[in-house]
């Protein structure tokens, strides 16, 4: 994570500068529509950004242009081009790249174009330049594709953030040829393993012969979440996987995710009985066998054991309220709902119903 740090602290310097330079109420773009209207200051156009580009200093103000330009809505050929433009910008300009990158990955497959000079950049000295290049080609849709041979190449990067962007991208893109290069990685990677679990899994069905590997993963409780929600974006193809699965609703003591906390700065909020849920909601009617088991958390704890216990030294935290606790109860107890109508069985949809009718029969008793 140094790294990663390190590229946070650079960005948060920019924008500080950024705001010395135009203000501090916003930036606006004129432009023929609305659209191209984005804040309160200034009224400098498309081409009068672009124009900015064209400075041979690489100063903050050419790294606010390049910024608001991937900002700009709608993106036209020549924001794409002047920024593309950057890409090759001499090595002690640096920052002009990263920015130029960062506003290309912004824009996303309008910005497809630039996914050959993109790819290049997957070899450049700077690390964070590696990183923004190989989330950019996650978005250039067909276009990224044609360098996926490249991004398989990046999963053995020096860098670990570098290496995690690699394996990142190669599972937006469905990269069924990395299968076996992510594979291998897993037995290698102490780092990045989390990722490449979640790759695998957005790849789908293809990534059966991983399934054994992820099942393994299920032991280690700092990716057991990813391992888990990999073997339900498999689907189906991932049916030997329903008893460790199916575990995980019935023994407390596997139940511990860790890294699967929804706010920065909480404890974790589900345990991995709530992940193995929708997992086996996601594989479908192979899955029939664990429907008591789905619905026993649902209805005999009412879904306690979906929902990590509040730590007792954050009772003043608004976060760890009753109310909240109520709300993540409700959203865990649907989930399951949803996981035995994606099973489908008559057993797990008869489930559904009995499940429902019980929650109506108390919500009817509590009103009186």
């Amino acid at each position: 994570m140094p790294q990663l740090q390190s590229l946070m602290i650079r960005l948060i310097r920019e924008l500080l500068l950024l705001l010395v330079v135009l203000g501090p109420t916003g930036f606006v773009v004129s432009g023929s529509t609305k659209e191209h209207r984005a804040g309160q200051i200034g009224d400098p156009t498309v081409s009068d950004l672009i124009r900015v580009l064209k400075d041979e200093r690489p100063s903050t103000r050419v790294v606010a242009a390049a910024v608001a330009l991937g900002k700009v809505k709608p993106t036209t050929p020549d924001i794409v081009k002047a920024l593309t433009d950057l890409l090759e910008s001499p090595d002690h300009h640096f920052r002009l790249r990263h920015y130029a990158l960062q506003s290309l990955n912004e824009i996303g497959l309008p910005a497809a174009s630039a996914s050959g000079k993109i790819m290049r950049c997957l070899s450049d000295s700077d690390w964070g330049i590696r990183w923004y290049a190989a989330a950019a080609l996650a978005k250039m849709g067909p276009a990224g594709r044609k360098a996926i041979p490249r991004l398989i190449e990046s999963i053995n990067d020096q860098t670990q953030d570098s290496r995690c962007a690699a394996i990142d991208a190669l599972g937006d893109l469905r990269a069924e040829k990395a299968i076996p290069a992510l594979m291998t990685q897993m037995h290698r990677e102490t780092w990045c393993r989390g990722s490449i679990a979640l790759a695998l899994g957005k790849i789908g069905s293809p990534s059966r012969p991983a399934v054994s590997d992820l099942i393994a993963m299920l032991d280690d409780k700092t990716v057991r979440q990813w391992a888990i929600d990999a073997l339900g974006g498999i689907g189906a193809a991932a049916a030997t996987a329903i008893p460790r699965l199916t575990r995980f609703l019935q023994e407390p003591e596997t139940r511990i995710c860790q890294g699967s906390s929804s706010i920065i700065g909480h404890e974790p909020t589900f345990t991995c009985a709530y992940y193995a849920a929708i997992a086996l909601g996601q594989i479908g009617p192979a899955a029939a066998s664990a429907v008591p088991s789905l619905f026993e958390v649902a209805e005999k704890s009412n879904g306690d054991s979906l929902v990590m216990p509040f730590p007792e030294n954050q009772k003043g935290d608004p976060f760890y309220s009753p109310a909240t606790r109520r709300l993540h109860l409700n959203i865990a107890t649907n989930a399951v709902m949803e996981a035995l109508r994606g099973i489908g069985t008559p057993e797990a949809l008869a489930a559904v119903r009995r499940f429902e009718t019980s929650k109506e029969s108390s919500g009817a008793l509590n009103s009186k």
